[in-house]
């Protein structure tokens, strides 16, 4: 993964990692729930937790060091992502936006996953 190898090989001291799909990137957060460095975040539809991968709970903020550096924004009704997204961002003051996902048209077609 590209952020992992630049925290690690390059010294970059904060990434935002923005997660943006109909899924929860749980992967992705597995991969940073204890990284300080990483502010990893979901936008993603829970239907309180009902939506596979079942997974994406707001209070899952983070592990050890990584603690409040991890942030699941769970859709359940219309919002504004953008009204979570830019303060934090701001005040992060990250250097680095690791773009992994895009929004695309899967998320408009039959899943077969579901």
């Amino acid at each position: 993964m590209v952020c992992r190898y630049d925290v690690d090989c390059y010294g970059v001291k904060r990434i935002l990692v923005v997660n943006w799909d109909v899924h929860h990137g749980n992967g992705t957060e597995d991969m940073f729930l204890d990284d300080e460095r990483v502010l990893y975040t979901s936008l993603h539809r829970y239907d309180q937790g009902n939506f596979y991968p079942g997974t994406g709970h707001p209070t899952t903020v983070g592990t050890g060091s990584g603690a409040g550096f991890n942030l699941n924004v769970g859709w359940n009704h219309p919002e504004q992502p953008e009204r979570v997204l830019l303060p934090m961002m701001l005040l992060e003051k990250t250097r680095l936006l690791a773009r992994l996902r895009t929004v695309g048209s899967r998320e408009c077609t039959r899943d077969e996953v579901l």
